[in-house]
């Protein structure tokens, strides 16, 4: 009986299952095509925000966005940093294709007011192509359990309508998961190290989708990443 009303969802265009994206709306590859297919649009979400989770700092974030920085940079599209936890390593930004001429750093010395205030009018400018926000200045490795100021939801639904008006992808870096956010994806990030039978330590990132726009699947996926020093 399953067997046959499976054949029957797969066979009819007519109806649409919970946990499929309805729409056919395609987002922007991301660069890794094992994130790629556990993403409901098959990518990045257009004119969207993204909140990505993580306990640490410099575990690989950053270089999930590099293909999208270089993509970007190369249609002179305005990439921005707000609040980043480090400066820029730009040698290593470089050799990623990123064009620095289009990127702008904003930093931390801010409040977590003020970046959202400049977050929100950048991603309406029209300028810019991607802007990534930290939310909280980050603890060192050895003390994770520092507090995540609390976000509101007021503001995370004013950056999600800039980000449509603004043709912009918006990025909010937090170390706490606030998935009940408007964010219209949400991914945890956990590192993982593996040592090879050369005895050589492999950097893996392991990914968890905690909410995507149009599906209410959480699938994970890990990633290898480049050893290259972002920031």
């Amino acid at each position: 009986m399953k067997q046959k009303l499976d054949q029957i969802l797969e066979q009819s265009s007519l109806l649409w299952k919970g946990s499929e994206l309805r729409s056919n709306v395609l987002g922007v590859k991301t660069g890794y095509s094992k994130l790629d297919e556990i993403l409901p649009e098959h990518g990045w979400p257009r004119r969207a925000l993204i909140e990505i989770v993580s306990a640490h700092q410099g575990i690989g974030e950053i270089q999930l966005f590099l293909p999208l920085m270089a993509e970007l940079t190369a249609r002179k599209r305005w990439v921005v940093w707000i609040r980043p936890p480090f400066i820029p390593y730009p040698p290593a930004l470089q050799a990623a294709g990123v064009d620095l001429r289009y990127v702008l750093v904003i930093k931390n010395s801010c409040s977590q007011q003020e970046a959202f205030w400049s977050m929100e009018k950048l991603l309406a400018s029209f300028s810019c192509g991607l802007v990534l926000c930290w939310s909280t200045q980050y603890p060192q490795i050895k003390r994770p359990q520092v507090k995540c100021p609390q976000i509101k939801l007021s503001t995370v639904r004013r950056l999600q309508l800039a980000a449509e008006s603004g043709q912009c992808h918006g990025v909010i870096f937090t170390n706490k998961n606030k998935s009940a956010l408007g964010a219209a994806l949400c991914l945890q990030l956990k590192p993982f190290v593996k040592r090879s039978k050369c005895k050589n330590l492999n950097r893996y990132l392991y990914l968890q989708v905690l909410k995507a726009r149009g599906s209410v699947r959480y699938r994970s996926v890990r990633l290898s990443l480049p050893v290259n020093k972002i920031i």
